[in-house]
């Protein structure tokens, strides 16, 4: 529906740290730390943070949290494949007695509470081709990609949107809407994707 945002350039240039430019420098030319709130057409709210500006430990790099009147999700980064999806509800959250061994494991755990929840669809490893491949089937069968350029285009929107709130100083109405398409079915045949 609609986005907010604040974006920066923390640095004018940037030590480069992977090969083969090792110890280079490089002029910073775009916004590198980003912050917005989505607006939703359902009514929900998000936030997003992107940033290349903030050191944070390996075991908190990015992942997706949703909250909401019924319990916390929490989704790792889909770039590595792998790690547990979590689940705190309200009921989870009883808070140990003093002097109860689980009140130390509480304080000292940040998932404490948290249950993990089983993985529900195929393709949990390295799945990079399965947008590809589903393009493949979508053009043999006739129906559309579920990665299509309508989305594409929204979340690009989405994106240059958020940039031009923080150059406005405005809430920004998205120029495009998009209704995602039906999930994937979960084949129990490995590789076989449905039409």
């Amino acid at each position: 529906k609609g986005v907010t945002g604040v974006a920066r350039k923390s640095f004018d240039e940037r030590l480069i740290t992977s090969q083969p430019h090792c110890g280079q420098k490089v002029a910073v030319e775009v916004d590198t730390h980003i912050t917005g709130t989505l607006h939703f057409a359902s009514g929900a709210v998000g936030t997003i943070l992107t940033t290349f500006d903030v050191h944070y430990p390996a075991r908190n790099q990015a992942r997706f949290e949703v909250y909401g009147t019924k319990g916390t999700l929490l989704v790792p980064d889909p770039n590595t494949f792998g790690g547990p999806v979590r689940l705190l509800r309200p009921e989870d959250q009883e808070r140990p007695k003093p002097g109860d061994p689980a009140l130390l494991n509480m304080e000292t755990n940040p998932f404490y509470g948290y249950r993990d929840m089983p993985l529900l669809f195929d393709y949990r490893d390295n799945s990079r081709a399965l947008g590809l491949a589903d393009m493949c089937q979508a053009i043999q069968s006739g129906r559309e990609a579920r990665c299509n350029y309508r989305q594409q285009h929204h979340v690009l929107d989405i994106m240059t949107s958020i940039i031009e709130s923080s150059r406005q100083g405005r809430y920004l109405p998205l120029k495009t809407r998009y209704t995602r398409t039906a999930a994937m079915k979960n084949n129990p045949m490995h590789g076989v994707l449905d039409a």
